[in-house]
């Protein structure tokens, strides 16, 4: 034992400081996608709660743990950095490492910023069912969230109740939240458990029960997001979170309809309600498959109240019918964005759109500099190194979602 030499002093590890070790290890467990990739919204919501490329036994983290004990205290931290879980057989396993092993539930909590929980399918005898349970007390251990995704399947039985007392106990710094929990819980108790969060998701079928005041004499504080800046929600009328809450940092809200159908939008909603009251704040507005057939009409009136907007991302399919409205203009529009979700719409009319597309779109938003494509993009073989023509746009610069500039020929419809 005499003749033992301390790795830390005795090695190259201590030619250099602990915290450029920090750095490299950083350097070399960069993940590529952003934990709070939110930008844009011309992704299926769907696609962007969960990281593509999650941490396993092949990532780099895992690699580096095993090289020496010096190592292992310095990799631990960006290993369990970002904790992804697929259904509840994993998460069962996890709450019993945990519980076993004291050293790692000390080092989860401390070093765990993000815990992605995600289950497609459960099967129909609920065999699967009881391992959700697991989920609020491992949520207690997390101290230091500060990005929270949960999804589960419709029609699961979950205590939300649970989950969000684990949740106002653990997630006090949290700044990224996906609540895909379709059950209800607290109007009142989710405000002020996630008052910090900057970035709010949520999923379909969310219920939002208005509890009632327990009290008449102690003072009514109003509910507020002070640091919410992006909401993103689904087909149903999501707004019912903020109805009477303050949102002085609003700017930017994403509003999906992977379904196409007609979302409501008259004057007696929700989504119109919200728009009303905080749509002169917001700058950026995604509403992709929302201008139905039905309904869309009044979607007019509804993208008026944005009164401060400079972007807007909507489907061809949208686009299509809001410009058909004669009473259609939008002053201060700046970046329109175009994803090409629905193919209900015939090739020849897509055709002809692409070659009417800048002035019809510089009637409508006459403030409008950039068209930014999401669609595909065919570049023929003779347009490949020629990028002198740019005619007939208007004065509208196109480019794809990387602001690399495009030829209008090349936006592919189908």
């Amino acid at each position: 034992m005499a003749n033992e030499v301390d790795p830390i002093r005795s090695s190259v590890y201590s030619t250099l400081p602990l915290e450029i070790w920090r750095m490299i290890f950083a350097s070399a467990n960069e993940v590529v996608e952003p934990m709070d990739n939110h930008c844009d919204g011309f992704d299926p919501l769907n696609e962007r709660f969960h990281i593509e490329n999650p941490i396993t036994s092949k990532s780099t983290q895992y690699t580096l743990m095993f090289v020496s004990k010096v190592f292992n205290a310095l990799a631990v931290e960006f290993f369990l950095q970002t904790v992804t879980i697929s259904g509840t057989k994993q998460l069962t396993l996890l709450y019993k490492c945990l519980r076993k092993s004291s050293n790692f539930a000390r080092n989860f909590a401390r070093w765990t910023r993000r815990f992605d929980f995600h289950s497609e399918i459960i099967s129909f005898t609920n065999l699967e069912g009881p391992g959700l349970f697991c989920l609020a007390p491992i949520l207690r251990i997390c101290r230091n969230l500060t990005h929270l995704i949960i999804e589960l399947p419709r029609l699961v039985p979950t205590d939300g109740k649970r989950i969000l007392n684990a949740c106002l106990e653990s997630c006090r710094v949290l700044e990224v939240l996906h609540w895909g929990i379709r059950c209800p819980v607290p109007r009142s108790k989710f405000i002020s458990t996630f008052r910090h969060i900057r970035i709010i998701r949520l999923s379909d079928l969310n219920q939002f029960t208005v509890s009632s005041q327990t009290s008449t004499s102690r003072p009514l504080v109003p509910d507020e997001f002070p640091f919410l800046h992006t909401i993103e929600g689904g087909r149903d009328d999501f707004s019912i979170l903020f109805e009477n809450v303050s949102l002085p940092s609003l700017s930017t809200v994403h509003i999906r309809n992977e379904d196409y159908k007609d979302v409501h939008l008259p004057s007696n909603t929700g989504l119109h309600a919200f728009a009303q009251k905080h749509g002169e704040r917001i700058k950026t507005l995604t509403m992709v498959g929302v201008v139905g057939v039905r309904h869309g009409p009044a979607a007019v009136p509804f993208l008026r109240q944005f009164t401060t907007l400079q972007e807007l991302v909507v489907d061809v399919a949208d686009l299509l019918r809001l410009i058909s409205y004669g009473n259609f203009i939008h002053p201060h529009v700046v970046r329109l964005g175009l994803t090409n979700y629905c193919q209900a719409i015939p090739w020849r009319t897509r055709d002809s759109f692409r070659a009417a597309l800048p002035g019809k779109v510089k009637a409508r938003f006459p403030a409008l500099k950039v068209l930014r494509w999401f669609g595909y993009i065919f570049i023929p073989s003779s347009d490949a190194n020629d990028h002198d023509d740019w005619e007939g746009t208007e004065g509208i610069r196109i480019e794809d979602r990387n602001g690399e500039q495009l030829k209008l020929s090349w936006l592919s419809m189908v």
